[in-house]
């Protein structure tokens, strides 16, 4: 497997503070009672004091059909960036190299079905898929179903 790029997003210079500016944005809008899409874009500016700049982004979409199939059941789609470090002034390392980003973009995709059995109890079946793991091409994709049940008492 290749080196974890991904985790750069989250890393510090050793014995060095870092301050940050992080800026977001989320929108939401039911378009009809049966569709809605809603999604996000945020942003970091890094400062690795004494020693260079940093950003990082991840962004994401979504889209909900409420009621699909039945009354208080709803489908989903969701296509994303995980968050990436974009840059990385020359002269800083956090563990790739001198100025070194994350080299490649991690997709995480969804669907799922929220299946409402009665009032209280509700089954969501789920499928995601990760391209680039970690950031980096060399990791292969990753597949995996989930399953989740609520009880409300």
């Amino acid at each position: 497997m290749g080196k974890l790029f991904g985790l750069l997003v989250n890393s510090t210079v050793a014995g060095v503070g870092t301050v940050a500016n992080l800026y977001g944005v989320q929108v939401f809008y039911q378009l009809s009672p049966k569709f809605a899409i809603n999604g996000w874009v945020s942003y970091a500016a890094h400062r690795y004091l004494g020693h260079g700049d940093g950003e990082a982004m991840d962004w994401a979409v979504g889209l909900a059909f409420p009621d699909l199939g039945k009354r208080g059941s709803v489908g989903g789609l969701f296509v994303g960036m995980a968050p990436k470090l974009i840059s990385l002034s020359k002269n800083v390392d956090l563990g790739a190299g001198l100025g070194q980003a994350d080299k490649d973009t991690s997709l995480h995709i969804e669907g799922f079905y929220q299946y409402k059995i009665a009032d209280n109890i509700e089954i969501t079946p789920g499928l995601i898929w990760v391209t680039a793991p970690d950031s980096n091409a060399s990791n292969p994709d990753s597949l995996f179903g989930w399953v989740r049940t609520v009880y409300r008492f």
